[in-house]
């Protein structure tokens, strides 16, 4: 079990992550598993302490199953939605240090359900938030394209179809974006041919 996915995943979180990971998992709206709750709470615990002897599938499974014969095929599929939850917890742990991702999103459901009440709010908060990255980066222009992208779709939803400037930003940004990434790419292959001759 030591060697598995989970486990070595697992043990490159830190203390905080860990926690956090088990809250995840614990969360109803997220997990109503028992089984993958106790399961999350044995490796958990076990990760902490890599001093202590290995952990065996079956034990793991006479913990979670009490006296019933031993099926590996069955553990190994609660393992296997174990690691799929650690996983999305790991995306949704990116997600949530994105802010520009959030509001990108956010705008993007609330046009595809054509409710527009609170849109104006969003759209200022997402070019607040536009307005503090730092445009020496070439990620501020993917940026750009994707909050012009989202403007664009604005534009011709519902029955309000109208002329915006949103399509010709869109465009240039992405041509920006392009450029930018391709310099960024050709500067880091020629680094490389410099200090490893890659041989780019």
């Amino acid at each position: 079990m030591d060697k598995s996915k989970l486990y070595i995943t697992l043990t490159a979180l830190n203390d905080r992550e860990r926690q956090k990971f088990s809250e995840y998992v614990h969360a109803p709206f997220i997990n109503k598993n028992e089984k993958l709750k106790k399961l999350c709470v044995i490796i958990l615990n076990h990760s902490a302490q890599p001093s202590k002897a290995g952990l065996s599938k079956k034990l793991i499974y006479k913990r979670l199953f009490g006296d019933e014969d031993y099926r590996e095929l069955k553990l190994n599929n609660i393992i296997s939605d174990l690691f799929r939850l650690l996983q999305d917890f790991l995306a949704y742990q990116e997600y949530l240090m994105d802010p520009l991702l959030k509001q990108n999103l956010l705008a993007k459901s609330l046009i595809k359900r054509e409710h527009y009440p609170n849109f104006n709010s969003i759209i200022r908060r997402y070019t607040q938030l536009l307005e503090k990255i730092d445009y020496s980066n070439y990620s501020s222009f993917q940026e750009q394209y994707k909050f012009h992208e989202v403007m664009d779709h604005f534009s011709l939803s519902g029955d309000k179809r109208s002329m915006s400037k949103s399509l010709q930003s869109k465009h240039d940004s992405l041509d920006l974006s392009y450029f930018a990434n391709k310099l960024r790419i050709a500067c880091d292959m020629r680094s490389r041919n410099m200090v490893i001759n890659a041989g780019y």
